[in-house]
């Protein structure tokens, strides 16, 4: 036995010492690598801008919003004095930037231009000379390649080398071919600093970037974790020349190619990819596309799902050109240097007038009521009538089908309707296919008209049919040849012995150890679908508020079939944006848990709390549906809307609050940009909450609960 372990230890030291030798000299290549291309990486800070926003409070000024700012890294770019860096730092709108290279004295930098679709922002010092790093081309990059983040937050001597976290390329082409991720440490510490190879080449600028999200923060709540990005270089040298057009008194900002299209198929993995709505006065429209057109090649590559379509546009910007192919009836048509545009036209969704019944898996959708006045009661529609397909009404002469084929569209319950429906405009002549609650069946045109600026005062009882777990029927026939489809059980039922409701506290959440209070109804029932209502505490609260705010809305979570859940924001007086992530990690644990109708999901807020509720709505698209927000000012102009992630806004003041005429105007900005907003006044309130309003309180719920209207 002796001599077997002497054998096994005479055997497994020299591997040993072979591997420490193998890491000894991969971190010597990594410092070496660093110290060739330090010169290049630079140190940024900024001062003032909205660390703060102040509002008048009752006491005098108050933070009304806060945001984080410190230092970040950059990389020279340009001998001439342009520095690339994260648009991270600069949430805040600072008033005062300032850059070091080494070498260089301290500089004055000022932005002259940004790229939304990659977070990064170009900085213009007055030097020359500076230090110009190699670029990595994208053919040379590869998974498994050694690399390390650099950054120079950390250490203000520029003389020491930037701070190294190493890893490797773990995959290349991703967020749409605009990044290659890798499992190096990324953060604020090294945020637009480089990603370097072991020869002292630059792989590309580090940056917090999310495929689901071009939120400002999106991607930040990744730092630290294994999964991190960054955009080539040589992608920013390519559109350097974009960049030095732009001025400090007047920044270029690089648009996204957009072809201004949406897709019939419900994810980005099904397999084909059908033209459902074409926008006006996009590219696509310019083009010739027409909805109906299955897209089968990009740049002559075939596809496969909108997955591999996204990944050649993805990289795209506004003036680049594509060349599709496309499949129109049994016709194969080419559109050849398609120019992509900046923005697709907004205009405000038509709107039919009904609500629908939730939870339904039958074909079509059951009406549970019909809007005064609206193109739905116009036309004839009733409660209790089922709409069973619908479709685009022919300007002119019925367009030749093929045989069997039909304009109209069936569908299976509310939300296949809404995506229907969800890129049609105010004026939109459409047809639909009606089965009367006698039985009759008849198809009845109409023209979609704007959304209406009043609230039902009185609504149906019942809203849903309760089956939210059964499967969804399938809408269209299977195809001639193919086996049938395997039915699908439906989820099973919790018992109820097994569901907690009332009021809970929930802790240690996720990796960032999330805490946060939930509500759950008395009268939950998993086989109907429930709205959230977030409640975003104003300064000084931080969660405290729970057995208030749910003695308050207790009733009217089982009127409406809602669950109200608290967040707490990480300081006592008030929300930063950094926060949003958390926010919304803490709504998505409930949406995992609990069934959840993500057509009402609400971001409610009062003061600071309902600032935070303005971001979120604005920049969390994908996830909120809607925002209430009480005796609260929008920080900043908002982003354009999205067609297929409409956001609706409910804005209320008290007559009395100095701030009246600030929240006033926060609407007009929404609506400027064709958001649905109201605003609503309390007439003998100042800054107090809307158990003070009971009658604006119960409007409140009404919207709510109108929130998946068509």
């Amino acid at each position: 036995m002796k001599w077997l372990i002497g054998c096994m230890l005479g055997c497994c030291l020299p591997m040993f010492a072979v591997g420490q030798d193998i890491v000894t000299e991969l971190d010597a290549m990594l410092k070496d690598s660093a110290k060739k291309v330090a010169p290049s990486v630079a140190r940024i800070e900024t001062s003032g801008g909205q660390e703060a926003v102040w509002g008048a409070g009752k006491k005098g000024p108050e933070v009304m919003f806060r945001r984080g700012t410190g230092a970040t890294t950059g990389i020279v770019v340009s001998e001439d004095g342009y520095i690339v860096t994260s648009s991270f730092n600069f949430l805040g709108k600072p008033t005062a930037i300032f850059v070091t290279v080494p070498g260089q004295p301290r500089m004055v930098a000022k932005i002259v231009g940004t790229d939304p679709t990659r977070m990064l922002t170009m900085l213009k010092v007055d030097a020359k000379g500076l230090p110009v790093p190699k670029a990595l081309s994208r053919s040379e990059m590869e998974s498994g390649q050694w690399c390390a983040a650099l950054g120079r937050t950390l250490n203000p001597d520029l003389a020491v080398n930037p701070s190294i976290s190493k890893g490797i390329i773990s995959a290349t082409n991703r967020v749409w071919g605009k990044a290659v991720q890798t499992d190096a440490k990324t953060s604020p510490v090294n945020y637009g600093g480089p990603l370097v190879d072991l020869s002292g080449n630059i792989y590309g600028i580090v940056v917090p970037i999310s495929p689901n999200s071009t939120a400002e923060t999106a991607g930040f709540e990744w730092y630290d974790s294994g999964i991190g990005f960054a955009v080539p270089l040589e992608d920013v040298f390519k559109t350097l020349p974009k960049y030095k057009a732009g001025t400090p008194e007047n920044p270029v900002t690089l648009e996204a190619g957009k072809l201004g299209v949406n897709f019939r198929e419900q994810d980005r993995y099904s397999q084909t990819i059908t033209i459902g709505t074409v926008a006006p006065a996009s590219a696509a429209q310019k083009a010739g596309l027409q909805v109906g057109d299955v897209v089968i090649e990009a740049n002559g590559k075939a596809l496969y799902n909108q997955a591999s379509l996204l990944h050649i546009l993805g990289p795209t910007y506004a003036g680049d050109k594509v060349s599709l192919k496309v499949k129109r009836d049994d016709k194969e048509m080419e559109f050849k240097d398609i120019e992509l545009s900046a923005v697709t036209q907004v205009s405000q969704t038509g709107f039919l007038g009904i609500l629908p019944m939730r939870d339904d898996p039958e074909l079509g959708v059951e009406i549970r009521f019909v809007y005064p006045k609206s193109p739905a009661e116009q036309a004839g529609l009733k409660v209790g009538d089922r709409i069973m397909k619908v479709g685009p009404k022919p300007a002119g002469p019925m367009p030749k089908l093929p045989p069997g084929a039909s304009l109209l569209r069936p569908f299976a319950g509310r939300d296949q309707l809404a995506k229907l429906l969800e890129n049609t405009r105010v004026g939109t002549d459409i047809q639909l296919e009606v089965k009367r609650k006698d039985g009759k069946t008849e198809t009845i045109s109409l023209t979609l008209a704007a959304a209406p600026v009043d609230i039902p005062e009185e609504l149906p009882e019942k809203s849903s049919a309760g089956l939210a777990l059964a499967p969804v029927k399938n809408p269209l026939p299977p195809k001639k040849g193919a086996p049938p489809k395997k039915e699908v059980d439906p989820k099973p039922v919790p018992k109820k012995e097994d569901l907690k409701t009332g009021l809970q506290q929930i802790k240690n959440i996720g990796e960032a150890g999330r805490n946060f209070w939930i509500y759950i109804p008395e009268n939950y029932d998993p086989n109907i679908a429930h709205g959230i209502v977030m409640w975003l505490h104003p300064a000084g609260r931080d969660g405290r508020d729970a057995d208030d705010m749910t003695a308050l809305w207790g009733q009217f979570c089982e009127k409406y079939h809602l669950i109200m859940v608290g967040s707490i924001a990480g300081s006592n007086t008030g929300w930063v944006a950094g926060e949003s992530d958390g926010v919304i990690a803490d709504l998505r644990w409930v949406m995992t848990n609990y069934t959840i109708d993500k057509q009402r999901v609400i971001v409610h807020g009062q003061g600071v709390g309902g600032q935070m509720a303005f971001y979120l709505g604005v920049n969390h698209k994908d996830t909120i549906r809607g925002v209430v927000a009480v005796g609260a000012v929008m920080a900043n102009n908002p982003k354009e809307p999205v067609a297929n992630q409409p956001v609706s806004f409910l804005v209320i003041a008290g007559a009395k609050d100095p701030l009246i005429k600030e929240i006033q105007e926060s609407v007009n900005k929404l609506t400027e940009k064709k958001y649905d907003a109201m605003f609503r006044e309390m007439k003998l309130s100042g800054k107090e909450y809307l158990n003070d309003d009971p009658p604006i309180f119960y409007e409140m719920l009404r919207w709510i609960e109108t929130m998946d209207r068509l």
